[in-house]
């Protein structure tokens, strides 16, 4: 879409995603203030789709806290906007501005949400995400500020030592090896045992299926998982693929 940098405009991401921009709050890479016409691209990734993980950077959801640590995310969604000018220069917030981006929670993880969420983003340099800023729980949606613009997601952090893990088999119940699994918002792949394993957070609910899109057509039943008590691994019944 496009927008006047001189105005307030809000960019509608998705039926789900919502980015505010205050008037007169872009420069170009050089730093130099920008008015004129804006060229807004944007995309918005469902943690409920199961090809999320593969929409967005990072799909493998591994992030740098605030205090240097690595960790395991668990999203509430994710949006990425790239803004342009007039002749294509790359523009971006200028210091000391923010946007305030929206999201909205799926009624699946509305009731395990956090009031406060952690904002991270992703650096396109070392290819991780980063904790920067935090999003209140308002309503049915997380509300934030972002200084700047890149991929923008609304994470939780995974409980440690805490797994599900279970089996595909074949109709012969033969197991199945690199078939993708998706658990809940990530995707893992099956071993040479047709095993799969994937840390999650404690207390959600969350589906477990092979889904068709990731795996040429072939799909089975998909398990819901009422929540993995913190520090345990719990062991689900086999996948079937007729």
């Amino acid at each position: 879409t496009t927008m006047s940098a001189s105005t307030d405009n809000s960019v509608v991401v998705s039926e789900r995603a919502t980015v505010h921009f205050e008037a007169n709050s872009l420069v170009t890479e050089s730093g130099t203030p920008y008015q004129g016409e804006v060229q807004v691209a944007y995309t918005y990734a469902n943690p409920q789709s199961p090809v999320f993980s593969l929409l967005m950077q990072g799909g493998d959801l591994r992030g740098i806290d605030n205090n240097q640590q690595m960790q395991h995310l668990i999203s509430y969604g994710a949006l990425a906007v790239e803004l342009t000018g007039n002749s294509g220069e790359p523009l971006n917030l200028a210091p000391g501005q923010t946007a305030t981006i929206e999201m909205t929670v799926s009624d699946e993880q509305l009731g395990n949400a956090p009031a406060t969420i952690p904002l991270w983003y992703f650096d396109d340099e070392k290819n991780v995400w980063k904790e920067e800023g935090y999003a209140t729980l308002q309503g049915n949606k997380y509300i934030g500020q972002v200084s700047h613009f890149t991929w923008w997601n609304c994470d939780d952090i995974t409980s440690p030592n805490t797994f599900v893990t279970g089996k595909v088999v074949d109709c012969n119940n033969n197991p199945m090896v690199g078939i993708a699994v998706s658990v809940g918002p990530l995707v893992v792949y099956t071993n040479a045992d047709g095993v799969y394993i994937s840390n999650v957070a404690s207390g959600l609910t969350f589906e477990v299926v092979v889904s068709p899109i990731l795996n040429g057509g072939i799909s089975s039943l998909p398990i819901l998982v009422s929540g993995v008590p913190e520090g345990t691994t719990m062991t689900l019944q086999d996948l079937y693929i007729p």
